[in-house]
Order: C-alpha cells, then sequence, then structure tokens
C-alpha cells in the first residue's frame, strides 16, 4: 500500500512539475502583441496628460454672470482679464473656460459706433482693437481694427492674426508718421502707406515689417508712388537712417514735403538729425539737431533753423520773400554730477519775423508762431564745503518781436 501510494504521490508531482514547464514555455514564447500580455501592460501602465493652461487666469469687472453648466462667464464695465504676461482691458468679455476663449469688445454706442477700443498689454506692449479673440491655450487670437505704435509711426489694420508672441499678419495695413493721427487729435490719418497684406516680425531688439505690394494715399487719395514690396526694419537701438517725412497741403504755401531727414548716432552721447522742409510755392527750411547725453552727468541739445518763407503770387501785391533764423541751445547738469557746482542754459536766438514767416509745421502745431517774446538764460550756482556761502550768477537775453526791441542782462 505505501508503494503504491509513494508510487502515485510522485505520478501526480510529475505531472505538476511537467504541465508548469508547458505553461512557463508557452509564456515565454507568446508573441508580444497578443491580446492577454497587451492587457497586462494596459493595466500596469498609466499615460499623464500635460496641463493646457500655465497660470492662473484672473478676471474682474463691475458686473460679471456666470453660467456654470455652460461654463461660461461675461464681464460688463470695466472688465478685465489677466494671464501671465498679457492683460485685456474692455467694456466687454466673454469668457469661454471650456474651450479657452476669451472676446473682448470696446465701448460702443446705441448706433454701434466706437466710443472707446478694448486694449491688451503685453510685455510692456500696448494694442487697441474694436474687437479681438484671444485663445489662452493656444495663445493665438484674432483681433480687428487694431491699432498699435511701432517705432516713430502707427500701424493701423482691418484684421489681425496672432501666431505667436512673435508673428503677426495683418490684412489691409496702414503705416503712418501723421503726428495728429499719432496723438489722435484726427481719426483720419493725412498720408499713410497701404499694403493688403503684411507680416509683422516682432524680434527682441528689433522688429520688422514685410509687406506686398504698398502704396503711398495722400488725403485718402492714392498716388503713383507703388513699390511692389517693402521691408521696414523697427529697432530699439540707436541706428543711422532716413527719417520718414510728412506730406500734405497749405493754402499759403502749397503742397509740401515736411521733415524728410536722416539720423545718425555718433559714439554713446551724440547723435544727429537733419531735417528738410519743401513747400510746391518756393519755401523751404533746413533743421540741423545735436543731441547729447551722458548718464548721471548732463543732457542737452543744439537747433538750428534756416530757411525762406515765399507767400503770394510773384509780380502780384501780396507776394512776400524773407528769411528766417533759429539758433537754440538747452543744457541740464544732473544734481548727482556735482553738488557744489550747478549750471544750466536755456537759449533761443531768432530772426524778429521768424515765428510770423516760419511755415515749419511743428511751430504751428505746439503754437509757437504765436509767440510776441523770446527769453533766453544762462545760470550757475556754486557752494562750498567749508564756508557758509553760495554763489549764483544768471545772465538774460530777451527778444520782443512786437517793438523789435532786445535786452541784455549780464551776471
Amino acid at each position: 500500500m505505501i508503494k503504491n501510494g509513494l508510487k502515485n504521490t510522485l505520478q501526480i508531482l510529475i505531472i505538476l512539475i511537467f504541465n508548469n514547464f508547458l505553461a512557463q514555455n508557452k509564456l515565454e514564447n507568446a508573441p508580444k502583441n497578443s491580446d492577454k500580455v497587451t492587457a497586462v501592460s494596459k493595466t500596469d501602465t498609466v499615460k499623464i496628460e500635460k496641463e493646457q493652461i500655465d497660470d492662473i487666469v484672473r478676471s474682474k469687472a463691475d458686473n460679471i454672470r456666470n453660467e456654470v453648466p455652460k461654463k461660461m462667464s461675461y464681464l460688463n464695465q470695466n472688465a478685465e482679464v489677466s494671464y501671465q504676461d498679457m492683460k485685456i482691458n474692455a467694456d466687454y468679455i466673454q469668457i469661454d473656460w471650456d474651450k479657452g476663449l476669451i472676446y473682448a469688445r470696446g465701448k460702443i454706442d446705441s448706433t454701434g459706433k466706437m466710443l472707446e477700443p478694448a486694449i491688451a498689454t503685453q510685455g510692456g506692449k500696448k494694442y487697441e482693437y474694436e474687437s479681438f479673440n484671444y485663445n489662452y491655450k493656444t495663445k493665438q487670437a484674432i483681433a480687428y481694427n487694431a491699432r498699435t505704435e511701432e517705432s516713430e509711426g502707427v500701424i493701423v489694420a482691418e484684421k489681425t492674426k496672432k501666431v505667436n508672441d512673435s508673428v503677426f499678419y495683418l490684412k489691409r495695413g496702414k503705416y503712418t508718421t501723421d503726428e495728429y493721427f499719432l496723438k489722435k487729435k484726427d481719426t483720419i490719418a493725412d498720408y499713410y502707406l497701404l499694403a493688403p497684406d503684411i507680416k509683422l516680425v516682432k524680434g527682441k531688439e528689433n522688429s520688422k515689417l514685410i509687406t506686398g505690394p504698398i502704396q503711398m494715399y495722400i488725403e485718402q487719395v492714392p498716388t503713383p508712388l507703388i513699390l511692389p514690396f517693402a521691408i521696414l526694419p523697427f529697432s530699439e537701438k540707436r541706428m543711422a537712417g532716413i527719417l520718414i517725412p510728412s506730406f500734405g497741403e497749405r493754402q499759403d504755401v502749397g503742397f509740401f514735403l515736411n521733415s524728410l531727414g536722416y539720423y545718425l548716432p555718433i559714439g554713446e552721447h551724440f547723435d544727429v538729425k537733419t531735417y528738410f522742409d519743401y513747400y510746391t510755392k518756393g519755401s523751404w527750411n533746413f533743421r540741423p539737431e545735436v543731441s547729447y547725453r551722458k548718464n548721471y552727468k548732463y543732457n542737452g541739445s543744439f537747433r538750428g533753423e534756416i530757411g525762406t518763407t515765399i507767400r503770394g503770387i510773384k509780380g502780384l501785391e501780396n507776394y512776400t520773400k524773407s528769411s528766417v533764423y533759429n539758433i537754440a541751445w538747452t543744457h541740464t547738469q544732473d544734481t548727482k554730477a556735482n553738488p557744489f557746482f550747478n549750471f544750466s542754459a536755456s537759449v533761443n536766438i531768432t530772426s524778429n519775423k521768424f515765428y510770423n514767416n516760419t511755415v515749419n509745421n511743428s511751430h504751428i502745431f505746439n503754437q509757437s508762431a504765436l509767440n510776441a517774446q523770446q527769453n533766453s538764460t544762462v545760470s550757475f550756482t556754486k557752494r562750498f564745503l567749508n564756508l557758509p556761502i553760495t554763489i549764483t550768477g544768471t545772465g538774460s537775453y530777451s527778444q520782443n518781436f512786437t517793438t523789435g526791441l532786445t535786452d541784455i542782462r549780464l551776471p
């Protein structure tokens, strides 16, 4: 009995070992894409998705309405949304939290006329829009009637698409340096360059505007000045180059080309600008300017202007021709340069009929053409470390354009 039991036990043990060997062999030789193995692999693997946004979207307004089931928010009056370095201010903002979309619109009246634009600020740069859509997940945007200042001019486009923080595409973009339009004293620029398609590429130090066919408009009238393409560089660095003039017409002097110039930096502390004005009835002006600055020491400028003013028609009684000149110097010393000595100057010497006869538009815009008197001063102050004494001196020079008299006072 015992011998038969041992025999049966050994047979069962051999069968179990053999079955286990077969099972192990099948598992090792099983194909890697078998359903059973894949199922085990999927169970053991966990895939973690990346967050779609990198920061918190903050919002505020005078009136806020939230629709939780639709994941929507509506902000009215003094609305503001901030995300990372982007801040949006508008009269009305709508947020779709599920899709990550922000719609902003400026303030409009009952007729639909835009009263105040929506403003977006990013990286210290301000952009104005009538309305725009912004996706804070992809950081892409589409804006309508956008306005932004670049270099010494302003760009206005009917439609702007922001691909990323560096690349913008514009439809029917206008670029102008019209002073009244820049200061928002006029809603329509007197002159501008119009291009159907524009690409704006922004860099850390340099930016550039790349266009297809571009045409000059004066008083909204197209001119024959057309270029097949243009590349306009913009830079925060001091670079030599041509200064874009303004165009227009005045009844007294005719059509004009104002402030055509050239800029030239000299070293770290000086730069030179030269301007030329021309009017079709014969008037002209030449204006050189030299500016200088040394941090914590001093800053100042020299300006000169010489020209000829012609009004009326030659041969008639109203015809006049006169020569004008102007010399100006300003100098300011930083208080940190020398606490015991200070020097400053504001000198302006002009011909008696300068402001009455000048045709320079800048003098007309800032109303200096109405000046009846011009004053110049040079002053200094000397203090002593060990003495309770202060020495001051002031020299002055004044001109009265009405009487033609001058007055000079020495220190």
